[in-house]
């Protein structure tokens, strides 16, 4: 097996994570921050799977590392009551698909023996449909974590790969860490 090079239009930021220090400018707006918010790296909590294989993740450290990073008044959000939402989310799908699996049953029961098929059904799919829309909602990354993703970890768990949306958050990134951090347009995956 190979590497194989996989290639940035914006070029990323390697930094080593323990000497990642993040400027007091919102990465998502531009504005001057005065709140610290968290961003949990881990080489298990990859946006991309392509990133890590088993292999490499049993190289690595199991730890979580935490990026502090600064943001204004506008995007400072509390994390208070994002994991009820999704415990809630996973709970109700779990509910719904056990539920769709036996609609789907008793429908085609209903067809099979030339019954029309019991209202209850659609009941249960668009309950279902309700539920996998705000799994998204619930799920889907904040402002914060679309600003500043973090692409990857070298094998040793010591660097991080970052990828920012804005390129004057990224220019002001690497001169306050001048000395530690370098740009690249690719990394090579295992």
């Amino acid at each position: 097996m190979g590497t194989r090079r996989q290639y940035f239009d914006e070029p990323i930021v390697r930094i080593g994570i323990e000497d990642a220090r993040f400027p007091r400018m919102c990465p998502i707006c531009g504005a001057d921050a005065e709140h610290a918010a968290r961003i949990s790296a881990s080489p298990h909590k990859i946006e991309n799977p392509r990133y890590a294989t088993r292999k490499k993740s049993r190289l690595m450290s199991n730890g979580t590392k935490t990026l502090m990073v600064y943001v204004c008044d506008e995007h400072y959000q509390s994390d208070e009551g994002q994991g009820n939402s999704r415990v809630a989310c996973t709970l109700g799908s779990g509910l719904m698909v056990a539920m769709l699996l036996f609609a789907i049953m008793i429908a085609g029961g209903d067809i099979w023996s030339g019954r029309p098929v019991n209202y209850v059904f659609y009941a249960i799919v668009f309950l279902f449909s309700v539920v996998l829309i705000f799994s998204f909602f619930a799920f889907r990354p904040g402002p914060l974590a679309s600003s500043i993703k973090v692409i990857g970890f070298d094998l040793g768990f010591r660097n991080i790969w970052l990828q920012f949306k804005r390129a004057d958050y990224r220019e002001r990134f690497v001169e306050e860490n001048a000395m530690k951090v370098e740009l690249v347009r690719w990394i090579a995956k295992l």
